[in-house]
């Protein structure tokens, strides 16, 4: 990383937000970092935001999904804070965030998860992108739970 980046947002909790930030993270990326880091920044920026839209709901009055992207030349750090209306969303979150935590094969964890999903194939909650962020971008996992205000941290070494 040549420079610091550093962006936030306050966004409507619509589906348009997810590609807005895609492409906000890949433009301020470009020509900084290697395409592997950008694309596992992308994809961890979007499953984030994709989360916050369908679990979330406005953190204020007007101010929906709050959004957070800070890339240094030692880490990049993606974090995204939204209301939750029911206690059980955080609980299923944070038990998978810990249980990712706690396992040393983040592919195993993300293998075993397809492979529930292929045997349960009417599950409407697949809650893979958690697996994908901490398998597929390297990012480790993190949260917050302050006043019905979820914040997911995930953060990635340089």
């Amino acid at each position: 990383m040549t420079k610091n980046i550093s962006f936030t947002h306050k966004i409507d909790p619509l589906w348009d937000a997810v590609k807005q930030i895609r492409n906000k993270v890949e433009a301020s990326l470009k020509n900084e970092c290697s395409q592997e880091l950008c694309d596992a920044s992308k994809m961890t920026a979007s499953e984030l935001i994709e989360n916050a839209v369908k679990h979330g709901s406005a953190v204020d009055n007007g101010e929906g999904i709050h959004f957070e992207f800070v890339a240094t030349e030692k880490q990049i750090k993606v974090t995204a804070a939204n209301k939750v209306q029911y206690k059980e969303d955080f609980e299923t979150l944070q038990c998978y965030i810990d249980k990712i935590n706690e396992s040393n094969d983040p592919q195993e964890l993300y293998l075993e998860r397809l492979k529930m999903l292929m045997d349960n194939t009417r599950l409407v909650k697949t809650q893979l992108g958690l697996f994908r962020i901490a398998y597929e971008g390297e990012f480790m996992l993190d949260y917050n739970f302050e006043d019905n205000i979820l914040t997911v941290i995930a953060t990635r070494d340089i």
